[in-house]
């Protein structure tokens, strides 16, 4: 019977790079430097051997040129061989899917992979022709940082989809050699220009964790920022690095959930038939803002606060356009925004 992976199991894959070339084959990778095996991996190959066990306790490093496994079990057995044998790294294993997978799924963290500032993607860059390169996210693909761009021209996308680089140098490349089409070039020259839409995605999500500390393979850290899935972080000394955030929360369980705040008291004390002053109104959304510790619930606030006959009336005589309730909630809702 077919079994079919739900939505989780998916996500926890390991993820596969490109070959050169045109072949269109991939090799599986692991996401991190080192790990350390919490429960015996089997079914490994080492060189002609399968079927071998890496046990519990093993070290597995993650290099550019292949993965390696650590224990003295396996140095027993494969140490007589020094040209197989790593004194530092151990054993080089297969990197098959079945045991980078096994490797994920049972082992903890011990070292991610660090992000030199040399290998940072800019957040947007200028290229021939006018053409502006802006960065919509970057994060790490197979143990190395991938980053994706759209393009524009005088503001416009002139590339639908965006286009996705491995590398700075590839990124730096690609816009060596691309110009803005005569085609295109036409078809905006008469255009007036208009700003660039900013990217959402995430946007503000982890802002909560700047200035937070945390500890990270026994080193203590404060954190500078965090965008997409990297967290950049400094040490005592102001030493800069980059980590994933996934590396992160695993050394650190919940340092990325935002602590909420209270919900606010009702609104409706003291209500009065007639109109509040703008005076009078202003202090009311001022104070209910601070009292809340900022404007998170402005929408539910703004539910509740409506049935205030006095803001309601304070509304109808400012926003006699206003028709209906949901209008006026909204209206009040931005009113308490600015606070």
């Amino acid at each position: 019977m077919t079994q079919f992976k739900k939505y989780d199991e998916f996500v926890n894959e390991i993820s596969h790079s490109m070959i050169s070339g045109n072949s269109g084959r991939t090799v599986p990778n692991l996401d991190h430097k080192k790990y350390e095996l919490k429960k015996d991996v089997k079914d490994a190959k080492i060189g002609d051997f399968v079927g071998v066990i890496l046990p519990k306790g093993t070290i597995i490093t993650n290099l550019p040129g292949g993965v390696f496994a650590n224990h003295l079990s396996l140095k027993q057995k494969y140490s007589n061989n020094s040209k197989k044998w790593n004194n530092e790294y151990g054993i080089s294993i297969k990197r098959t899917p079945e045991t980078l997978q096994s490797i994920e799924d049972n082992s903890t963290v011990l070292e991610s992979i660090e992000i030199n500032e040399s290998s940072k993607f800019p957040e947007e860059i200028e290229g021939n022709d006018q053409i502006l390169f802006k960065k919509e996210w970057e994060k790490m693909n197979g143990g190395k940082l991938a980053a994706k761009y759209n393009l524009y021209y005088k503001g416009y996308d002139i590339d639908f989809g965006g286009r996705i680089f491995g590398s700075v140098a590839e990124l730096e490349r690609f816009m060596k050699d691309y110009i803005l089409s005569n085609n295109l070039y036409n078809k905006y020259k008469y255009m007036p220009e208009k700003p660039i839409k900013e990217s959402v995605v995430n946007e503000g999500k982890y802002d909560f964790m700047s200035g937070l500390s945390i500890q990270f393979n026994g080193t203590n850290y404060s954190i500078s920022s965090v965008k997409d899935d990297l967290v950049n972080v400094k040490d005592s000394k102001n030493n800069e690095k980059t980590f994933r955030l996934s590396a992160i929360v695993a050394q650190n369980p919940g340092v990325d959930v935002k602590p909420r705040m209270p919900r606010p008291s009702a609104w409706n004390k003291g209500m009065k038939s007639d109109a509040y002053s703008k005076s009078e109104y202003q202090k009311i959304l001022k104070d209910a803002i601070k009292d809340a510790g900022g404007s998170e619930y402005a929408h539910d606030m703004a539910q509740s606060m409506i049935y205030d006959p006095g803001i309601r009336a304070r509304i109808e005589k400012d926003y006699p356009m206003l028709r209906n309730i949901n209008q006026m909630i909204q209206r009040l809702q931005w009113d308490l925004e600015m606070y």
